[in-house]
């Protein structure tokens, strides 16, 4: 991707209940940067989460978009979905972020082993109902692959020619 092109994903849910999700980057200057959840799409729709037979873009159909930025160099983003919300997660970002100047809905993560945490916690908690009927111990991170999923985008940052 060259620097200043804007990049954005489109999340359909197809399942017959709410899917939640969180955005996670690692920008090509080193540092952990997520979709701030606060960043709604439009009036009324629930941050982080897409409603049944719905759709939405990430970051969003706004002006100011996701421009791509930094120093040449790899990009990677995480999009993770989970069948439950990530309240754990939500309440570690809350005040562990800060803006990023040009790009609103993005933030810069200030404590990222907290956030993983409350993310593994959260997966956790959505898997519970799986793990107790495997006979599998709740005492231990127990992630139930069919309540939550998670995709991978890597792309190189590239000078404007």
């Amino acid at each position: 991707m060259t620097q200043g092109c804007r990049i954005q994903y489109r999340l359909y849910n197809e399942s017959d209940r709410p899917v939640y999700f969180v955005v996670f980057s690692l920008d090509s200057a080193g540092r952990l940067l997520v979709l701030n959840p606060d960043a709604k799409n439009t009036v009324g729709e629930t941050p982080g989460a897409i409603e049944p037979g719905g759709n939405l873009s990430v970051p969003g159909d706004r002006p100011y978009g996701s421009t791509v930025s930094g120093p040449i160099g790899l990009v990677e983003t995480q999009i993770i979905f989970s069948e439950a919300p990530f309240d754990r997660t939500l309440a570690a970002l809350e005040g562990g972020m800060q803006q990023v100047r040009d790009a609103q809905p993005i933030r810069v993560l200030l404590n990222p082993l907290q956030v993983a945490r409350a993310v593994l916690e959260d997966l956790h908690a959505a898997s519970m109902t799986g793990a107790m009927n495997a006979g599998i111990s709740t005492d231990y991170f127990a992630l139930d692959v069919n309540v939550w999923a998670t995709l991978s985008f890597v792309y190189q940052v590239i000078e404007n020619e």
